[in-house]
């Protein structure tokens, strides 16, 4: 039976409120077929369906489509290693950040949700905002030593499998063509507010 499950980072429309696939969103940009559609690439999303079961709706405005597409190619080069990783929402000054964690269990990543209780982060992501000190490792550390608080049958998604393969195809497509469209489109970096 084929895998259905996919992993995009989506475009929003806020003209009529939907989210488009990157690949999908460049071919459209290529084409100069975009037709006055309002997208907002500094409030890019995540689409994630597995098995039918969309767990994408939650991710709503994620941030910039570069810091996202970054810290794709962070999570795929972790989870290459056998190393778990996170993605963390590029917004300031949440009541509590959301995060994905991504933990390798062989033929597939087990992906999970949580916030940032208990954690005076600020930026634990693999890019530096001005000039705010990078604490990725500390934050690693800190998942390591707290992940069963962090991580609980109750959290929206909890444990859901996707094929290791996929995921990780996934995510070089995705940071690859954020990137591409980032650099095609002039998009500003910004980190989007609440």
């Amino acid at each position: 039976m084929q895998n259905t499950s996919k992993f995009h980072i989506g475009v929003y429309d806020s003209t009529d409120n939907h989210l488009t696939p990157l690949q999908t969103y460049l071919d459209r940009f290529q084409a100069d077929q975009l037709n006055g559609w309002k997208s907002e690439l500094d409030s890019s999303s995540l689409m994630i369906e597995v098995d039918g079961i969309d767990y994408g709706v939650r991710w709503y405005t994620q941030g910039c489509i570069h810091l996202i597409a970054e810290q794709f190619e962070h999570i795929y080069k972790r989870l290459s290693e056998g190393e778990f990783s996170f993605f963390k929402q590029t917004l300031l000054f949440c009541p509590e950040d959301e995060y994905l964690l991504f933990e390798p269990k062989g033929k597939y990543v087990e992906i999970s949700n949580f916030t940032s209780k208990g954690f005076d982060h600020m930026f634990p992501i693999p890019t530096q905002y001005n000039g705010e000190p990078n604490r990725l490792e500390e934050f690693y550390n800190y998942i390591a030593q707290n992940r069963n608080k962090l991580i609980y049958p109750k959290t929206e998604i909890y444990k859901v499998p996707f094929p290791t393969n996929l995921l990780l195809e996934a995510l070089k497509r995705e940071a690859k063509l954020g990137k591409e469209i980032y650099d095609l489109t002039n998009t500003p970096i910004t980190y989007s507010y609440y």
